[in-house]
């Protein structure tokens, strides 16, 4: 399989350019070589840098720590994770959240009305809701 190389990027019309973690810094935690200087380089140009991941079993922190441990330098705002964007979405609704407990604690810092409104508990602390046949109907 081959690959395009991108020598010039113009994102003056874009928000962001967005990074993906896995397989682009890292591929099962050892690092891509150049990824902190392909960084540089683009900050350097002037473009704004987003770095995003679908995992959820891991905080944000420890992701955060990850990329700076490979020689990214970032802003941990600049860092998305899936439970920090469900969390923001779902601020203000009521919501039981079965996830890691990494999460749970990343989730209840990354928003403040969230952290009052999202009940998090692990599937251990969940019971299961018996269903009668008459009831499964």
């Amino acid at each position: 399989m081959e690959t395009d190389r991108v020598t010039r990027i113009d994102s003056r019309s874009m928000a962001a350019i967005l990074l993906d973690i896995d397989g682009v810094f890292h591929v099962s935690g050892r690092p891509i070589d150049g990824a902190g200087e392909a960084i540089r380089r683009l900050r350097d140009d002037g473009h704004r840098l987003r770095f995003v991941t679908n995992s959820t079993t891991r905080s944000r922190a420890d992701l955060a720590d990850d990329l700076r441990a490979f020689g990214v330098e970032l802003e941990d705002e600049e860092l998305e994770t899936t439970p920090r964007a469900a969390a923001r979405t779902l601020a203000g609704k009521r919501v039981l959240a079965l996830t890691m407990a990494a999460i749970r604690t990343s989730s209840k810092a990354s928003s403040s009305s969230a952290r009052k409104r999202t009940r998090s508990c692990s599937a251990a602390q969940t019971r299961p809701t018996r269903r009668t046949a008459s009831s499964a109907t």
